[in-house]
């Protein structure tokens, strides 16, 4: 039974999940190159911070920012800034997107036309992170090919 989960259920479940992490990294490519195109409308900055959290007994600072924009009359709430990977070791670069954005101040928001909800403050690839799906997807594959190889053959 150990061996049919590790050499079967196991390998399945790594590609299942690689399969879905390189999904993610094409929505968010395809959502990144095309935001550069996609219609801008005036938002409202409602609430702009520097958040941090311990990763690895390391602290990392990412930049907390939420805003709120109308289509069409309705009224929509936004977390994304980029697509791009925006924490850090240090402080410093989420520190300049909040002091870019303060609370309260207007800015302008990027929105998928045919789903509103999908926005970005600022448009294109400008990081590693929309990659990721795809390097993170694809090492899951190969890992699962490995473990299936590597229980058949013991």
């Amino acid at each position: 039974m150990k061996k049919f989960l590790i050499g079967v259920v196991f390998p399945i479940f790594l590609v299942i999940a690689g399969i879905g992490a390189i999904i993610y990294g094409y929505v968010e490519t395809s959502n990144a190159k095309a935001s550069n195109s996609w219609p801008v409308v005036q938002g409202k900055i409602l609430s702009s911070e520097v958040g941090s959290y311990l990763s690895r007994s390391a602290m990392r600072y990412i930049p907390k920012i939420s805003y709120e924009f109308e289509v069409d009359g309705e009224v929509f709430t936004g977390k994304k800034v980029m697509f791009a990977d925006v924490e850090s070791s240090s402080k410093g670069s989420p520190q300049r997107l909040v002091s870019k954005y303060p609370q309260g101040s207007s800015a302008d928001v990027y929105y998928k036309p045919e789903n509103p909800a999908v926005s970005v403050l600022l448009p294109g690839n400008k990081g590693l992170r929309t990659s990721a799906g795809y390097l993170f997807g694809g090492l899951l594959l190969a890992m699962s090919i490995g473990v299936f190889f590597q229980m058949r053959t013991s």
